[in-house]
């Protein structure tokens, strides 16, 4: 689930004790991922899962100061009108080929078009890739310039740097349709 601090501001929020003008919500309640990309998208966006996404910085800095004021802890904000995300230009898309190449992380699932900043922000340099041969194969012939996520969930950052193993919990994404997936059947029953 999510970290204390955001659970009681998003709790805060959807009783009206915060006031929500401007907020758009946790990332992770903001996109829709296919069930063959959730650990891949779950390990690519990681804390990031947990940001709130707001429409501008006077939202972020009025949260920021309700947290402070009840001594929530800390949350990220992205502020849509002030965020810079990084992206493929067309040439780099064109190159996002070859054998076990999926495509971009923001192209392979969907979200609010009121978001779309935020989940470039956090994943417009992101591929997704079938494994780490092919993430390899990607990042070298592209001098490792960004990301690339096995369906796994192992990582290829830009750079070069690799994260990898096991993962031992399920992530907020596919807990998300574990829980709708066993509703139904209960109501199916």
């Amino acid at each position: 689930g999510y970290m204390q601090a955001v659970r009681n501001l998003l709790r805060d929020l959807a009783a009206g004790r915060a006031d929500n003008s401007g907020v758009l919500g946790a990332v992770g309640s903001l996109i829709q991922v296919p069930q063959a990309y959730e650990r891949a998208i779950d390990q690519a966006l990681g804390a990031g899962l947990q940001n709130i996404v707001v429409e501008d910085e006077q939202a972020a800095k009025r949260l920021i100061g309700y947290l402070r004021q009840r001594e929530y802890g800390r949350v990220t904000f992205l502020p849509v009108a002030a965020l810079r995300p990084r992206v493929f230009s067309m040439q780099e898309k064109q190159s996002l080929s070859g054998r076990g190449v999926l495509g971009c992380a923001v192209d392979l699932i969907s979200f609010e078009q009121a978001a779309q900043p935020a989940i470039a922000y956090l994943l417009g340099r992101t591929v997704i890739v079938e494994n780490m041969d092919a993430a390899i194969e990607l990042g070298r012939r592209n001098a490792f310039s960004f990301r690339c996520v096995t369906l796994q969930g192992d990582m290829l950052q830009s750079g070069g740097a690799m994260t990898g193993g096991s993962v031992r919990e399920r992530g907020l994404i596919s807990r998300d349709r574990l829980i709708e997936q066993a509703k139904e059947k209960v109501n199916s029953e």
